[in-house]
């Protein structure tokens, strides 16, 4: 039987079967959910204007929900805890991870007792690597070039002498002393110390009569030396050097400077540096080992007259420097032997010499005669050397470690990398600047003019630097007329000294002061920068002065090929 049901939500009369009494379903017109009763009364005749349906859309049966999991008891627990207990784990929690390292650093592998890490993994290779270019570029070379400077140069002595300190096993005896043991200054004063440049502070007697040399340097671009620092490993010394006992020994011939490109014995020896001095050093002379006073002398230049006095076992004299860089005058007392007696060694001397560089850049040195001892001062900034012909050191325990000391080598004329080698092989590469090269001079003005001399060359141009190029050309034409005329001045000079002296030259240009007291003034060559700027070359008796050529002008200490020249009858061709 029929079951009629209203619709609560739209009003629609609604039948279905009986067999759906007590069930759940859907009003075909609005969609609402509807509960079909189970028993309904009959309805009376229905309204036109409501539809009847005879079927009602039944949903299809739901699945039954899966049964809910079973919750963990501390879970559910964990529900009914203190709120303030859970931040408090959770504030815990969070300290926890802040102390735990990061990914890269957490171990993840124990070898050996050594934890392995990312960070690890990657650090090792780059050790690797580092310790692999540290052996290539330091310890796997066998020298290494710490600086190279260029300097300019003054020599001082090419006679220095290092004695050992008065009173140790090896000093001389008093006797032996000579200016000393009689009691003079020197000797067993003055002990200069210095340090060395492995900074071992050594303290010897540095004195003359011997072949080590003193040297000044100032360093500058332009320099005509280079001053190299190096250190040198002990197992170069070992495969190629010498040794005495437990010394290990350098010699200066061993080191060579030269052009890649030349073979081996083609560049420049050096000379080994074993003190250098930044204020001003004692030299001993009454305790040297020597009795020959031209080792007094500076190194710079001969002197331009030298006076003795000999008498039974002393010489006393007088040495006079005043055409040359060098300038002053000493006087000196030395032992001599009598009749086989050997010489008392030690020397005596008073006076001082100052010698300038050619260059205005250059260091000054001063040359202070005290007696018995020897003062020695520069300029500021400027460093002193003493070099010697070998060098002897501890040699060292391990075959890596290093020898730290200074060469000396004239500076090369052009620039590029250069071979430095230790007993014939190559053991560092260093790169050298251009040194700096003197303009050639323009020729004399007078030897111009003589057949066959040597003709300036024209310079024609339209260049906006010609104006320059003019100048400078005056300015060399200028300087030749000077140096001509001081030539002219000495010529004069050396005319009247003849008719003095019966037609006889002088021995030396010195001589020409009884005469022309001016002399020293007129030796400067401006067209050469020498000083003195002529060369005297006393003619053989007998010979034409017409014919004969006594006095040249100077080009770096040589006869000037482009120069004027003074004839023995005053002209100058």
């Amino acid at each position: 039987m029929p079951i009629d049901l209203d619709c609560p939500s739209c009003g629609r009369t609604l039948r279905v079967d009986d067999k759906y009494a007590g069930r759940r379903g859907t009003c075909p017109a609005c969609k609402s959910p509807l509960l079909i009763p189970e028993d309904s009364p009959l309805l009376e005749i229905l309204p036109e204007d409501r539809r009847t349906y005879d079927n009602v859309i039944l949903p299809s049966p739901k699945p039954a929900p899966p049964p809910a999991p079973k919750q963990d008891p501390a879970e559910e627990a964990e529900e009914w805890r203190d709120p303030r207990l859970v931040r408090l784990d959770r504030l815990r929690e969070e300290e926890e991870a802040a102390k735990r390292p990061p990914w890269w650093n957490r171990p993840f592998l124990d070898l050996f007792g050594v934890k392995l890490t990312p960070l690890v993994m990657i650090l090792i290779p780059l050790m690797l690597a580092g310790v692999g270019f540290w052996y290539a570029r330091s310890a796997g070379q066998p020298a290494k070039v710490i600086n190279a400077s260029p300097v300019f140069v003054v020599e001082v002595l090419h006679t220095g002498d290092t004695l050992k300190p008065v009173g140790s096993s090896t000093a001389k005896s008093l006797l032996g002393g000579g200016f000393q043991g009689m009691g003079a200054s020197g000797g067993s004063g003055p002990v200069t110390p210095y340090t060395a440049p492995t900074g071992k502070t050594r303290t010897n007697v540095f004195s003359v009569g011997g072949r080590d040399q003193l040297v000044v340097t100032q360093a500058d671009p332009d320099g005509d030396y280079v001053l190299l620092e190096i250190a040198l490993q002990q197992k170069i010394i070992n495969n190629l050097g010498q040794f005495s006992g437990y010394d290990s020994i350098l010699k200066e011939g061993e080191f060579e400077l030269r052009r890649i490109s030349d073979p081996p014995g083609a560049g420049t020896t050096g000379r080994l540096v074993s003190a250098t001095f930044d204020q001003p050093i004692d030299l001993d002379l009454a305790g040297a080992n020597t009795s020959n006073y031209r080792a007094l002398f500076p190194a710079s230049a001969k002197p331009d007259r030298v006076t003795e006095d000999k008498i039974p076992g002393v010489v006393n004299g007088e040495a006079e420097y005043a055409l040359s860089r060098t300038q002053g005058t000493i006087s000196f007392t030395a032992s001599r032997s009598v009749q086989g007696y050997p010489a008392m060694k030690g020397l005596n001397a008073t006076g001082k010499l100052v010698t300038t560089h050619a260059d205005k850049d250059g260091p000054t040195v001063t040359a202070d005669y005290q007696g018995g001892t020897l003062n020695v001062s520069w300029d500021p900034g400027a460093q002193a050397h003493w070099t010697v012909p070998k060098m002897v050191e501890k040699t060292r325990t391990s075959p890596w470690d290093r020898y730290t000391f200074s060469l000396l080598f004239p500076r090369p004329d052009t620039a590029g990398k250069y071979k430095l080698s230790f007993a014939g092989k190559d053991v560092a590469t260093v790169k050298l600047g251009r040194a700096k090269q003197p303009s050639a001079p323009a020729p004399s003005p007078i030897a111009s003019q003589r057949p066959g001399g040597p003709q300036a060359a024209s310079k024609q141009s339209s260049s906006p630097l010609a104006y320059f190029d003019v100048l400078r050309d005056a300015k060399s034409q200028a300087n030749g007329l000077v140096s001509a005329n001081n030539m002219r001045q000495i010529g004069i000079a050396l005319q009247t000294y003849m008719d003095q002296n019966n037609g006889r030259f002088p021995d030396t240009l010195l001589q020409l002061r009884e005469v022309f007291p001016q002399l020293d003034q007129v030796m400067e060559n401006p067209r050469t920068g020498d000083r003195p700027g002529f060369i005297y070359e006393k003619p053989p008796p007998g010979s034409a002065p017409s014919r004969t050529p006594v006095l040249y002008e100077s080009l770096n200490g040589q006869k000037d090929p482009d120069g004027a020249v003074l004839y023995g009858d005053g002209s100058i061709r």
